[in-house]
C-alpha cells in the first residue's frame, strides 16, 4: 500500500524544528561564551559558519519550474506576478488570511521575547554566559515542543492553537514581575508552545491550499511575520525606554492575549 507522505508532514516538520532548536541552543551557549571575552570572535565564528553553509547549498538542485525567466519577463514583472498571485490566494480564501495573520502576530511576540529577553536578564544582573545557559534551557524546551507537535496535533487538531497562544501571552506578561526564576520557567513554557505551533501552522495552511501554491504562500507568510516584527519591535523598545522592559513586555503580553481572545470569539467559532 502506498503511503501518503503528505500525512507525515507535521512529524517531519517537527523533527526539522528539533534540529533548529538544538542548533540554536548550541550556538547561543557558544556565542555567549565568546561574547563574554570578545565580540570579535563571536562575529568571526558566525561569519565562518555562514561561509560553510554555502557548501551544501552548492549541491542543491532546483525543482523544475513551468515557466522560465524569459517566459515570465524581467525581474520586476516576476515580482509583480508573485505578489499578484500571493494576494490572489489570500483573497480567494479568507481562512488562509486569518491563519497567516494570527500566527504571524503570535510568532512575532515570541520572537520579540527571545531577543528582548536576553536584555531583560542582563538588566537583572546576569552575565552573557549565564544568559546563554538560560537560552539553552529555552531551546531544550522548544525541542520538546517540536517533538510532541505531531502527537498533539493528531489528537487535538486546531484546538491546540488558542490555548498555546494564550499561554505564550501569559508567559510574556509574567516578565513584569522582574523575577528571574519565574521568567526562566515561563520563557521555557513559551518556547515549548511556540515550537508546538510551528508545524501546526504549516499543517493548517497545507490543508487549505494545493501543493503548487505552497512555496508562494510561504513567502507571503514570511512577509506578514516581517511586517509584524517591523511594527512591534521598535514600539516595544521605545516603550521600554520610558517604562522599563518588564512593563513593556507586559503590554505585549496583554495585547497578544486580547488578540487571541478576539480571534477565538469571532474567527475560530465560525471555522469550526
Amino acid at each position: 500500500m502506498q503511503i501518503c507522505l503528505e500525512e507525515r508532514y507535521t512529524a517531519v516538520s517537527g523533527k526539522l524544528n528539533i534540529i533548529i532548536e538544538v542548533s540554536q541552543g548550541i550556538a547561543t551557549v557558544a556565542g555567549g561564551i565568546l561574547a563574554e571575552y570578545s565580540f570579535f570572535w563571536c562575529y568571526a565564528a558566525s561569519l565562518i559558519i555562514a561561509l560553510l553553509a554555502f557548501i551544501p547549498v552548492l549541491f542543491m538542485t532546483e525543482a523544475p519550474f513551468e515557466k522560465t525567466l524569459s517566459q515570465e519577463g524581467n525581474i520586476f514583472q516576476m515580482l509583480g506576478n508573485h505578489f499578484k498571485t500571493s494576494f490572489g490566494i489570500l483573497k480567494g480564501d479568507i481562512r488562509i488570511f486569518r491563519v497567516v495573520v494570527f500566527f504571524s502576530a503570535t510568532f512575532a511576540a515570541q520572537t520579540l521575547l527571545f531577543f528582548y529577553g536576553q536584555q531583560y536578564f542582563s538588566d537583572l544582573g546576569y552575565n552573557k554566559i549565564q544568559i546563554s545557559v538560560f537560552m539553552l534551557a529555552f531551546s531544550l524546551s522548544g525541542c520538546l515542543g517540536a517533538f510532541l507537535s505531531d502527537k498533539v496535533f493528531t489528537r487535538f487538531g486546531s484546538r491546540t492553537v488558542i490555548p498555546a497562544a494564550f499561554i505564550i501571552a501569559v508567559a510574556i506578561c509574567s516578565f513584569a514581575l522582574e523575577n528571574a526564576p519565574v521568567a526562566v520557567i515561563m520563557f521555557s513554557v513559551a518556547s515549548f508552545c511556540n515550537s508546538l505551533l510551528y508545524p501546526i501552522q504549516s499543517s493548517m495552511l497545507n490543508a487549505l491550499i494545493p501543493s503548487e501554491q505552497r512555496a508562494t504562500l510561504i513567502s507571503v507568510d514570511s512577509m506578514f511575520f516581517s511586517i509584524a516584527m517591523i511594527i512591534i519591535f521598535p514600539i516595544t523598545g521605545a516603550v521600554a525606554d520610558v517604562t522599563g522592559l518588564g512593563k513593556a513586555l507586559l503590554g505585549v503580553g496583554v495585547l497578544l492575549g486580547a488578540f487571541t481572545a478576539c480571534w477565538a470569539l469571532f474567527v475560530y467559532k465560525k471555522e469550526k
